[in-house]
């Protein structure tokens, strides 16, 4: 049985010397499609008109990239694909401005092919495509009815995480938390506790595993985060979670998304992340505010998550989304939560998901923890 990796499309322009980027990757066994930058053709253009598993961009000008990058991110609106842009000179406003746009890793050019390689087997794992197969003859049924069987357990685990996870929303002090959780294939966990004066949320998406695996590994690291965070800071937890992880050795593939985050009653935030979107503060007026990049995966480094402390005045939002890489490359939750900001949290997230994602069973998880009151109501409560 041979083991062949995904199909890896090259958007560039036409007669651009490319073969530093797909020498490389075909030398790694990759399947290497190369197709004109500006337009793109439809993104089921690999091999046998399969849909690529990374889309990487080469060569043209800073604003075709980016055009490019907002036309792969409407085209897979619904199933995000990774894509990294390669970038001609290292220039920081324009690998801004492509994370920006939704390219999930920028290199400069010429950027070494193990470093190549290597990023795009990491942004294979991100969307937890393993190696396709292949199938011998005679098989057929069998699979067919190894596919059902996930697809049953799939449903089983997100009817068990819907069961008896705790209902939004939950209310403490100042602070209403209200969340739409869709924990995706099984593999995905919130857990989230009102006590003491604080919100303390924990956000797990596991990839790259068999359904019950994954959402047996989710669940047993969703209950580590949430007991640990008690007694430490959320970028220690995550620490402590990713050495418990690499000691059990789990395979290259698997990788674990999580954010954890703790607001008390005075609105300080404190939050970490690894692999997963970043925050967005919603104020009452004004821009809502991304906080930072997302930090590696868990499993797949030795630390270096995101890590900030601030504040949530009153009025605001705290806006966290799970779902695993990509799901940040919906549309732009800024902008949709700055549409919907005067609503009330259980509100807020209910027409936030609804255009984030109209499918159930394909979207991320919303979470908004509110902090009623105005700055004004503040000053004059304060002593």
């Amino acid at each position: 049985m041979t083991v062949d990796k995904p199909d890896v499309l090259v958007l560039a322009p036409t007669g651009a010397d490319v073969a530093d980027v797909t020498e490389p990757l075909r030398a790694a066994g990759f399947r290497v499609q190369v197709a004109d930058l500006t337009p793109h053709p439809p993104l089921r253009s690999g091999e046998g008109g399969k849909t690529p598993a990374v889309v990487l961009i080469a060569g043209g000008s800073a604003d075709e990239g980016l055009d490019a990058i907002r036309r792969v991110g409407a085209d897979t609106a619904r199933s995000p694909l990774p894509v990294l842009w390669m970038l001609d000179e290292a220039a920081i406003p324009a690998a801004t401005a492509g994370l920006d746009a939704g390219a999930d890793v920028c290199l400069v050019r010429p950027a070494g092919e193990e470093l190549l390689v290597a990023q795009v087997n990491a942004l294979v794992r991100s969307r937890h495509l393993p190696p396709a197969e292949a199938v011998p003859d005679g098989d057929t049924e069998q699979l067919q009815k190894q596919f059902r069987r996930v697809e049953t357990d799939a449903e089983l685990m997100r009817g068990v995480a819907s069961a008896f996870r705790p209902r939004s929303p939950v209310q403490i002090g100042t602070l209403t938390a209200a969340w739409d959780h869709r924990p995706t294939a099984g593999c995905g966990v919130l857990d989230l506790t009102a006590a003491g004066g604080a919100i303390r949320v924990v956000l797990v998406h596991v990839g790259g595993l068999g359904v019950v695996s994954g959402a047996a590994v989710a669940e047993a690291v969703a209950r580590f985060l949430a007991r640990e965070v008690q007694s430490n800071s959320p970028s220690a937890v995550l620490t402590l979670a990713n050495l418990r992880l690499n000691e059990l050795a789990l395979p290259d593939a698997a990788v674990l998304s999580a954010s954890v985050v703790v607001v008390d009653d005075s609105g300080k935030v404190t939050a970490a992340c690894g692999g997963s979107p970043s925050p967005v503060l919603v104020p009452p007026d004004g821009s809502a505010v991304v906080w930072h990049g997302s930090g590696p995966f868990l499993n797949a480094a030795g630390g270096g998550w995101f890590d900030q402390t601030g504040d949530l005045p009153p009025g605001a939002k705290l806006v966290l989304l799970g779902g695993g890489a990509g799901a940040d490359r919906r549309p732009d939750v800024r902008a949709l939560a700055e549409t919907h900001r005067r609503l009330p949290a259980e509100a807020f997230v209910a027409a936030v998901t609804a255009e984030l994602s109209p499918d159930p069973d394909n979207g991320p998880t919303l979470l908004a923890v509110e902090r009623s009151g105005t700055m004004a109501q503040t000053a004059e409560e304060t002593p």
